[in-house]
């Protein structure tokens, strides 16, 4: 019992990993549609983070992206 006390009950374990996997799957929806819309995802959301700590809300997602030319 001893060795296991630390990892936390198998329940809370499982709910961990389904919360883990329900994260990256909205995280990759939104590289997704970064990269479909023409974006640079890590740029867009290193932006969205900033602004959320200055203003305490997140952006909305950019649109098409406009091609230089």
């Amino acid at each position: 019992m001893g060795s296991r006390s630390w990892r936390g009950s198998e329940q809370e374990t499982s709910a961990g990993r389904e919360r883990g996997a329900a994260t990256q799957a909205i995280l990759m929806s939104v590289y997704r549609t970064l990269k479909l819309r023409g974006h640079h995802s890590i740029d867009v959301i290193t932006e969205a983070l900033r602004t959320c700590v200055t203003t305490g809300r997140l952006p909305t997602l950019p649109g098409q992206a406009v091609a230089d030319g």
